[in-house]
């Protein structure tokens, strides 16, 4: 029988990983995730009947009344949780702007591991701002509960953008 050199290369690696001690202490390195909005966000209920959609400059609400808009991303690898959701919002009218977003982390299964945490955005007039969600605002840890997928809905008021959502993570690199 004719063995191939790449066959037996792989064998040996294979063999040899085996055999190769595991580390004690994986080394963590922080990995950051950011989201075009207009990939990222929608509206939390459907209609026709809107001025709110997706633009090159943000997921924006150019109508006279405020809609919900829910904005979502997922963990890019699975062998850690997501420390962090940040989302980044611009006003573009002369009225300072105060609104409520509402982070849900965890995904829906027969222990019933979501959370839920709601906060406010004060936004100056024609200005930026950002609202983010961290371990300490669920009492602490090092991670979001249950962090494999976030999602943020927010009650967008009129003259305001979504422009980014980005995530911070920890990615387990080795020792």
């Amino acid at each position: 029988m004719k063995r191939s050199i790449a066959s037996v290369c792989v064998g040996s690696a294979f063999a040899f990983s085996a055999a190769a001690p595991m580390p004690v202490d994986a080394a963590m390195k922080t990995e950051f995730a950011s989201y075009n909005s207009a990939m990222a966000c929608q509206l939390s209920l459907p209609t026709i009947d809107t001025k709110v959609s997706p633009r090159a400059t943000g997921f924006r609400n150019d109508g006279t009344a405020g809609t919900f808009v829910i904005c979502g991303a997922s963990l890019p690898t699975d062998d850690g949780f997501l420390i962090l959701g940040t989302l980044f919002f611009k006003s573009f009218d002369t009225v300072a702007h105060s609104f409520d977003c509402t982070a849900v982390t965890g995904q829906p299964d027969s222990l019933g591991q979501i959370t839920y945490k709601t906060k406010t955005v004060d936004l100056a007039a024609n200005a930026a701002g950002s609202l983010g969600f961290s371990a300490p605002d669920y009492g602490g840890g090092s991670a979001l509960p249950n962090g494999f997928d976030l999602s943020i809905t927010c009650a967008l008021p009129p003259h305001v953008s979504i422009t980014t959502l980005t995530t911070s993570y920890q990615q387990d690199i080795g020792s």
